[in-house]
């Protein structure tokens, strides 16, 4: 994986800043209790990392999510 680490960390930099900039709506999302450890292992702001990676997802990612309600069927 060429520059993997960086290219990793500048993607996420870029979709937080993102996230940060448009209006939000709470919502309530289930997760098992081991997920929730390894998100709230990443400490502060764990919350507003996972948004940003939803909202990624949906937006420049939508057959990730195709694939897996394909997968749950």
């Amino acid at each position: 994986m060429p520059d993997s680490a960086d290219s990793y960390k500048k993607e996420l930099a870029r979709i937080r800043e993102l996230a940060r900039r448009q209006e939000k709506n709470v919502v309530s999302v289930r997760v098992s209790p081991d997920a929730l450890e390894v998100w709230k292992s990443l400490g502060r702001g764990y919350t507003g990392i996972m948004a940003a990676l939803l909202e990624y997802t949906a937006l420049r990612k939508p057959e990730w999510i195709t694939q897996a309600l394909d997968r749950e069927k």
